[in-house]
C-alpha cells in the first residue's frame, strides 16, 4: 500500500531540509523533511518527506506522472517510500540516535534533563580509524525513562549540523 512518506531521489547535494520542504508544501501538510548523510553530514542526493495523510502523497506522484516534478532544475526520481516492518517498535530501555556529530559527552548533553535516569551513553565508532559513525545509544534505567526522553525530543536538531536528529527505541 501506499505510505504517506515519499522517498525523493536525484536531489542536488546542495539542498537543505527546508529547501526540499519548500518544494512540496503546496500539496499538504508536511509532517517531516529528511536528508540521507553520510556520517560526516553531507548530502548524499536524496531524502524523504513524510506527509500528514497518504492522500496528499499520493497527489504529489500523481502530479509527477503528468508533469515531472523539477527540484533545483533537476529533474527527481520520487515514490512512495517502503513501508518499514518496524516503524514502531515497542518501548525498550535503549535508545538510537543519528544523525549525531560529536562525542560520547556531547550526546550526553542532549539528555541532560534526563541525566537522573541515563545509565549509560555510546557513540558508534570505526574499528579501523577510531571516528564516529555519526550514531549512538543512550541507555536509560528503565523503558518508561526512556519513552518520556524520546517524546520529549523527538522533533530535536543536532546544533552543530541543524539536522533533525532520529531518535527511536533500539
Amino acid at each position: 500500500p501506499p505510505s504517506g512518506t515519499l522517498f525523493i531521489g536525484n536531489l542536488p547535494y546542495a539542498i537543505t531540509e527546508e529547501e526540499l520542504r519548500e518544494c512540496f508544501a503546496s500539496f499538504g501538510e508536511i509532517v517531516r523533511v529528511s536528508l540521507g548523510t553520510t556520517p560526516e553530514g553531507m548530502n548524499r542526493g536524496f531524502g524523504h518527506v513524510q506527509f500528514a495523510t497518504v492522500d496528499d502523497a499520493c497527489k504529489v506522484v500523481k502530479a509527477d506522472e503528468e508533469d515531472p516534478i523539477f527540484v533545483m532544475n533537476r529533474d527527481i526520481y520520487l515514490d512512495h517510500a517502503a513501508v518499514q516492518e518496524d516503524t514502531v517498535r515497542e518501548p525498550y530501555h535503549t535508545l538510537f540516535i543519528r544523525p549525531f556529530v560529536g562525542a560520547e559527552d556531547n550526546l550526553r548533553e542532549v539528555f541532560n534533563n534526563f541525566e537522573h535516569s541515563v545509565v549509560d551513553v555510546r557513540i558508534l565508532r570505526d574499528k579501523a580509524t577510531g571516528e564516529s559513525r555519526g550514531s549512538g545509544f543512550v541507555e536509560f534505567k528503565d523503558a518508561e525513562a526512556a519513552t518520556e526522553a524520546l517524546e520529549a525530543l523527538k522533533d530535536y536538531r543536532d546544533p552543530s549540523t541543524g539536522r533533525q536528529m532520529t531518535i527511536k527505541f533500539a
